[in-house]
Order: structure tokens, then C-alpha cells, then sequence
């Protein structure tokens, strides 16, 4: 069992430091004041956090509920995906109420 959670940590540690590299050497684009990522970076790191969640579910699934929360690591585990799930939420909402405030900006003739 303590082997089992070695490898774990030791391949959560390596996930963590791949979505590092992977977002620091992505190709930033710059248009006016506002910086957007390449599209494929952001692909890239969706998928990779749907399948952490996966993986998660799944094996909540497998273990069921009370053998899921008794080990501290799948602990660690659903927090930082809760915390995946609630940073792609803001960027999100963030983004639909800018939108929303150009859209009527547009409307008043550009006047902020």
C-alpha cells in the first residue's frame, strides 16, 4: 500500500510539472491590450483536466464512497480538481460578463 502511494505522488508530481512546462513554453499572441493563448495549449490542458477527473470519478467509483474518502490522497486528489472545475468556472463567467458589457457599450455608441 505505501509503495502504491509513492507512485502516486511520484506521478502526480510529474502531471504537476508537465501542465508547468506546458503552460509556461505555450505561444502567447498579443493584439492590442489583452494576451490570448494558442488554441492548442488550451485543448491540451482541458483534456488533461477532464481526464484527471475521470480518473478520479472512476475510481470513486470503484472503491466506493467510504473507502474513497478514508485515503487522504484522493482527498487531495478531489481538491485540486474542485479547484480545476472552479478556475475554468470564473474564466467562464468572467467571460460572458464582458462580453455582455461590450455588447451594450457597442449599443450606447462606444462610451464605457
Amino acid at each position: 500500500m505505501v509503495e502504491s502511494d509513492t507512485v502516486e505522488m511520484r506521478t502526480h508530481t510529474v502531471e504537476m510539472r508537465s501542465d508547468t512546462v506546458v503552460m509556461r513554453t505555450h505561444t502567447v499572441e498579443m493584439r492590442s491590450d489583452t494576451v490570448v493563448m494558442r488554441s492548442d495549449t488550451v485543448v491540451m490542458s482541458k483534456i488533461e483536466f477532464t481526464g484527471l477527473i475521470w480518473a478520479e470519478v472512476k475510481q470513486l467509483w470503484d472503491l466506493g464512497f467510504d473507502d474513497y474518502i478514508h485515503d487522504m490522497w484522493n482527498l487531495l486528489d478531489f481538491t485540486t480538481n474542485a479547484l480545476y472545475i472552479a478556475t475554468i468556472t470564473l474564466k467562464a463567467v468572467a467571460y460572458i460578463k464582458v462580453s455582455i458589457c461590450l455588447l451594450h457599450c457597442e449599443r450606447e455608441g462606444g462610451r464605457a
